[in-house]
């Protein structure tokens, strides 16, 4: 186990313990509760400048540009965000809900950001995915997972402790599998995201298809893995 010291912003969505535990699958438990997806292209020298909003199209929804600032470029269609910068290309859906048809309106934004751009100039892919969990969860997780009180002597303190935990492994075909908990940003929230990194290395272009086709599975394993996280510890959250 790895403890990662990061901060991280995201949305004031909360959702009561129920709507997790009533669901009949670990899918739609996901679903209910999924904050945001994103695919990432990593690179070198993304020729940014020559992106327009008019050329991405996310099923069949055309974007707007929001900024443009020096090399970074960013466009927007409803739920759906793209950035753009040299070295980094993402986009990200807000809220998700089905997955099949968001996966497919991702590949197409990014076989067009593709076309502009070239294929050898990337060298890493990324599949992201935020779930939220309410304060019953996260304490949950964090009671079984950290020795608060050993860690508490540590620091000096009596206060209770905000906590971030992190995994690192591999359970597909990416190179590394990343997973964080850590608290919600928003101030006020007592609850947590679960952050799910999916890290593909590219050698070729015959490894670039195969790793942005792998979205909807990295998704499928974010599913898996929270299912087991639902069930393991269910019944300490509703104490």
């Amino acid at each position: 186990m790895t403890f990662l010291h990061r901060s991280s912003e995201y949305g004031s969505q909360e959702l009561p313990l129920d709507s997790l535990y009533g669901l009949p699958s670990s899918w739609r438990a996901m679903t209910s509760s999924l904050s945001s997806l994103n695919l990432v292209l990593v690179g070198d020298n993304f020729p940014t400048a020559s992106l327009s909003a008019r050329d991405f199209t996310f099923r069949n929804r055309s974007f707007a540009e929001k900024l443009r600032v020096g090399p970074l470029f960013q466009a927007s269609s409803r739920n759906v965000e793209i950035q753009a910068f040299p070295e980094r290309f993402q986009v990200t859906v807000a809220s998700p809900d089905d997955l099949d048809i968001l996966c497919e309106g991702i590949h197409e934004v990014v076989s067009t950001f593709l076309e502009f751009v070239g294929r050898r100039t990337v060298n890493a892919v990324g599949h992201n995915a935020q779930v939220m969990v309410d304060g019953r969860l996260y304490e949950a997780m964090v009671d079984a997972l950290v020795q608060k009180d050993v860690a508490a002597g540590l620091l000096g303190v009596d206060a209770p402790l905000r906590t971030n935990i992190g995994f690192k492994s591999k359970v597909g075909d990416e190179d590394q599998l990343s997973v964080s908990l850590v608290p919600d940003a928003t101030p006020g929230a007592d609850g947590g995201v679960i952050d799910f990194n999916f890290n593909f290395d590219i050698d070729g272009s015959d490894s670039l298809d195969s790793a942005i086709g792998h979205l909807r599975e990295s998704m499928d394993r974010a599913e898996q893995i929270f299912g087991t996280i639902r069930e393991r510890f269910s019944q300490e959250a509703a104490r």
